[in-house]
């Protein structure tokens, strides 16, 4: 999956489940997962990312782990 569909998709899942900052937080999710600066994540979306650690990352963060 490419870095910007993946983004916009946990935006949603963060957004649904409450959480204020959720574009903010599934950007540095994947910018994180990547191994590269959130504005390298942002000029860069058609990266491809790791889906099961990225999985594993937005699962993480729903339960409440800190950024």
């Amino acid at each position: 999956m490419r870095a910007g569909e993946w983004t916009g998709a946990a935006s949603e899942t963060l957004s649904r489940a409450g959480f204020e900052s959720a574009r903010l937080d599934a950007e540095l999710l994947a910018a994180h997962a990547l191994g590269i600066s959130r504005a390298q994540s942002l000029a860069h979306p058609e990266l491809e990312i790791p889906e099961l650690a990225m999985e594993a990352l937005l699962q993480r963060r729903l339960l409440g782990e800190p950024m």
